[in-house]
């Protein structure tokens, strides 16, 4: 029955169910259930809170990649696509990067794996939704001999249509109807409302206060159902209204008062009054009716029982001035647009299912073959909580590669199924890489798809050489002469700061992630200062962007190594930092004075205050460097009897 009253829910027939039986089930079951009670107090002191740090657990453990995404999706009890369909769109949309959710895809202790054409390629549903979001899905599907599904990828993803959907479309339209009143002037949302006394705030909150002291003042009433509980009783004592406690109208006594003044017929008053006497505690006290010539304040509770007892239209149409709270609107516009969110997401797992499909009737794709758990500790769990990765575990079939975007998994490079057999782990990023040596899609295309992912929030996205060079190259400079970020450089440099603040880079496991950062930003500095044709005006402009932005200095991510003792000293790591940048370049005259006086001033004097242990270090890599060199080119140096 309870499963049959969801699905009533689910398809907005529930105002036509019966909840009697509902009651009845929880009078009939045990502590243990199937149905539990609970007073609002208990929810609020000890289920509320259990719940949040249970969630505030799965955040930190997902921050550090410590848990697969689709376990951390079920634990949240939201769909998968909720992560890596609709976060992804909405961070797209940002321009904060502060505001961004950053998404754990990619391990940062992960290494490049060169795919090849002929292999059989295994997608999770992680990879599939990624790769969907970068508008590549239906490319790859035709990029290898063959891609394996697991078994029950079409399940998965028919189930996140229907959990991604808003679960209660009878409230949406119910929200539609009421913003449609506002905007034809029937429901009036209170322009100005006085700040209403703190005692009574306190009694019934701010909401419900500034309409009755509003009403006060107006000799009008306040629509609204009793009882009226303390704010801070957990419902379990009524409000002291003191001399506000005449200003309130039952919707009991508002709909009689309606069907006297001759503006309800019999049937809908009758219906009306059967489904407000569950409702509302009506003292049944005689109500003047020119109270409908004042102003009526129907607070949110109010308009979804008129709503509910089915005549919030005719009172709306009747001419009477009907007001509610400015907040009504707002919360109306967010419930529409939580269904609308929910209905776009929806489209997209169709989107994404029909083209599966396609690519199965011209057998691109094939699906991995079922096989039972059998009673492994946590097999069951896992094909619960993860079915897609729980298959590739059980077994990898044909398959010569397997892409996971799931942080948690792609940290290591084999996946070893239960029969013993060991597959490379690849991800979007490697898939991204073959493309592109395919011809499928060409640099600039390959170099796009980068930069969408980071600013759709995938966390750890590398940046090469190659790729920084040619962001700085398209950028533009002022008229003083200072660089004018792209919205590429932007995103790039908001990714970097968000992961640093989030203390994301679990090291050392991690810091292969900054180390590749540490050496594009040393190669493309020195690259730009060895192009003759880059001004020393604009190389230190460039060099000073990267320096600050992408450069990963270890004062500020060694903070983030959960065990300081098993990494190397800052000295030393800052030193070695600095060492490849100061090494010598083939520049003479003007330029390479530039160059000494930018790592001057950009590189050392911020350290000299308060860090000059640092700098000793630096000065004694350096100087073992230049002997190492000068001995290499006296080695090399040809002797006077050759």
């Amino acid at each position: 029955l309870m499963g049959a009253f969801i699905l009533f829910v689910q398809l907005g027939h529930d105002k036509e169910a019966d909840p009697s039986w509902f009651s009845r089930a929880a009078e009939l079951s045990s502590d243990t259930g199937p149905v539990r009670r609970a007073d609002l107090r208990t929810v609020v002191e000890e289920m509320v809170p259990a719940h949040r740090e249970r969630a505030r657990s799965v955040e930190r453990a997902l921050l550090r990649g410590e848990v697969p995404l689709q376990m951390a999706a079920t634990a949240f009890n939201t769909p998968l696509s909720r992560l890596l369909v609709d976060l992804p769109q909405q961070n797209t949309t940002s321009q904060d990067g502060r505001q961004r959710v950053m998404l754990s895809t990619v391990s940062g202790a992960r290494q490049p794996v060169e795919m090849q054409a002929e292999w059989t390629v295994g997608l999770d549903a992680t990879s599939v939704m990624v790769l969907f979001h970068l508008d590549l899905l239906r490319p790859a599907l035709g990029a290898f001999r063959r891609v394996m599904l697991p078994p029950d990828m079409m399940i998965l993803l028919l189930n996140e249509r229907r959990q991604s959907r808003f679960h209660q479309p009878s409230r949406v339209k119910d929200a539609e109807e009421v913003r449609d009143l506002i905007d034809q002037g029937l429901l009036k949302p209170s322009q100005t409302l006085a700040e209403p006394p703190g005692w009574l705030t306190e009694e019934v909150g701010l909401d419900l206060a500034e309409m009755l002291h509003a009403s006060r003042a107006e000799s009008g009433r306040v629509v609204r159902p009793h009882p009226i509980h303390n704010l801070r009783s957990f419902a379990e004592e009524e409000a002291d209204l003191g001399e506000y406690d005449d200003l309130i109208l039952p919707t009991t006594a508002f709909a009689r008062i309606l069907h006297e003044g001759g503006h309800l017929d019999a049937e809908t008053y009758g219906r009306a009054s059967r489904y407000l006497a569950a409702h509302d505690r009506d003292l049944n006290e005689t109500v003047d009716s020119t109270l409908l010539e004042k102003p009526l304040y129907l607070d949110d509770l109010a308009v979804t029982y008129l709503q509910g007892a089915g005549f919030l239209q005719v009172a709306c149409r009747c001419g009477f001035d009907l007001r509610v709270h400015p907040s009504m609107r707002t919360e109306q516009d967010a419930l529409i647009a939580a269904n609308r969110e929910g209905e776009r997401v929806a489209g997209a797992i169709d989107d994404i299912r029909v083209t599966l499909r396609d690519s199965l009737e011209r057998d691109e794709t094939a699906f991995l073959p079922r096989h039972a758990s059998g009673h492994e500790e946590g097999a069951e769990a896992l094909l619960r909580d993860a079915p897609t990765l729980a298959h590739f575990l059980l077994d990898a079939g044909p398959c010569d590669a397997v892409s996971v975007d799931d942080r948690f998994l792609n940290r290591h490079m084999v996946l070893t199924d239960r029969g013993g057999r060991g597959v490379p782990i690849v991800c979007v990023l490697d898939v991204l890489r073959h493309l592109e040596a395919r011809g499928v899609i060409d640099r600039d295309e390959a170099l796009a798809a980068l930069h969408r992912l980071r600013g759709a929030g995938f966390a750890m996205v590398p940046v090469g050489p190659d790729e920084l060079e040619a962001r700085l190259r398209a950028a533009q400079f002022d008229q003083k002469g200072g660089l004018v970020e792209t919205a590429e450089l932007r995103v790039l440099r908001q990714t970097l700061m968000r992961l640093r603040s989030l203390d994301m880079v679990q090291q050392p496991l991690e810091a292969p992630f900054l180390d590749q950062l540490r050496l594009a930003s040393v190669l493309t500095i020195r690259r730009l200062w060895a192009d003759e044709s880059v001004p020393p005006e604009r190389a230190i402009a460039f060099s000073d962007w990267v320096w600050h932005n992408v450069a990963p200095s270890p004062l500020d991510w060694s903070r983030t190594a959960p065990e300081p003792e098993r990494m190397m000293p800052l000295p030393d790591m800052f030193a070695r930092h600095v060492e490849l940048l100061l090494k010598p370049m083939p520049m003479t005259g003007d330029r390479d004075e530039a160059f000494r006086s930018w790592a001057e001033s950009a590189v050392l004097e911020p350290l000299l205050p308060a860090n000059a242990d640092l700098v000793d270090a630096l000065a004694g890599y350096v100087r073992a460097e230049i002997e190492r060199m000068t001995e290499e080119f006296s080695d090399d140096a040809p002797r006077p009897d050759s």
